[in-house]
């Protein structure tokens, strides 16, 4: 990627301690999960939330030595997030059992295999496409470092702030999941189209002001954690650029909840997947053949992005659910108290 002796040197420090207990991070996502298709987004966020705060605690206690406490460095800050992840997958186990969202574990163990092929035909595709995505930035990385690290830093702060318009849409692609997939569950294929479209609706309306901070005021949010012209100068320049096809990035959430909803994400993978991968080819060519400097590399990620919306939100006219298996073995679970109406959709209730 191009990095500098020292951030290297921090990177694999906390990388070693990190992938030990990376399976925590999984769990915890996965439990999380459990919590989303029952509806129950308030609990999944609780829980983060009470492992994120420990997560703030631990962190200056392990990485400076405060108290009691080993002065660990950059391994205390990996050490205290896999603590945090692993107490929080406990008590999301806790309460997912007090609620009834899930069997006692050897029954639900037991009797889980009848899902693996729906599991692996459905996750497989999301996978690979979030997988891609995850490969995709240290290539770009190693574009943005040709022109120093001020670039990277600036993008890295502007990658904390964009997470405000990310984690919104992501919550908008989690809505879309349990809701669209109540309604194929009953059958009514027409009111799930009305659902994800919606959906987009909204996520537009939400995204639009968000739109409008990062084009307009980008430096107040980006001098908030630097106080280095060069830095705040590439991540205004990140923020603009993205900034004004950000609703677009809503549109890729909403619809990816919606195909993992309809239980047939093939087609979200096709999509994702090329789009992606064309993010390096096309910053390459602007960079090497055309000169265009590091801010062509912001702009092969939004334009990527907004393909990747606008396909998805076209190409889902068109999806059908996923034939599945035969109805699952009874695994003695409390249903999901939501109901959908069509006139809710509609709205008319």
């Amino acid at each position: 990627m191009g990095l500098s002796r020292g951030a290297f040197d921090a990177g694999l420090s906390y990388y070693y301690v990190f992938a030990k207990g990376i399976v925590a991070f999984y769990l915890f996502q996965l439990l999380g999960q459990v919590f989303y298709a029952h509806g129950d987004t308030k609990t999944a966020v609780l829980t983060l939330a009470a492992a994120f705060l420990l997560n703030a605690i631990l962190d200056p206690l392990l990485i400076f030595g405060i108290w009691i406490f080993p002065k660990l460095g950059v391994q205390g800050a990996a050490l205290g997030t896999l603590i945090s992840l692993i107490l929080g997958s406990f008590l999301r186990v806790f309460l997912l059992r007090k609620k009834r969202y899930i069997d006692r574990l050897k029954t639900f163990t037991d009797r889980s295999s009848h899902y693996f092929s729906d599991i692996l035909r459905i996750g497989v595709p999301t996978s690979t496409a979030r997988v891609i995505w995850a490969l995709v930035y240290p290539m770009l990385t190693s574009l943005v470092t040709r022109f120093g690290m001020a670039p990277l830093a600036g993008l890295t702060i502007a990658h904390r702030i964009e997470a405000f318009g990310y984690f919104t849409a992501y919550g908008f692609c989690v809505a879309m999941t349990t809701l669209v997939g109540f309604a194929v569950g009953a059958r009514d294929y027409p009111l799930a189209k009305k659902i994800a479209y919606h959906g987009r609706f909204l996520v537009s309306c939400v995204l639009l002001p968000l739109t409008a901070i990062f084009v307009l005021v980008p430096h107040y949010l980006v001098g908030i954690a630097s106080d280095d012209p060069e830095v705040i100068a590439h991540g205004v320049s990140y923020l603009r650029s993205v900034g004004l096809l950000e609703i677009f990035l809503g549109w890729e959430m909403v619809f990816e909840g919606s195909f993992n909803g309809i239980g047939n994400t093939k087609p979200y993978m096709f999509i994702s997947v090329p789009l992606t991968l064309g993010r390096y080819p096309l910053a390459y060519l602007l960079v090497d053949y055309f000169g265009l400097g590091v801010s062509a590399i912001w702009w092969s990620i939004a334009i990527s992005t907004m393909l990747k919306g606008i396909t998805m939100s076209l190409l889902f006219k068109n999806a059908r659910p996923h034939p599945g298996k035969r109805a699952a073995p009874e695994l003695g679970l409390t249903p999901p108290e939501i109901s959908l109406h069509r006139e809710d959709v509609d709205g008319q209730a």
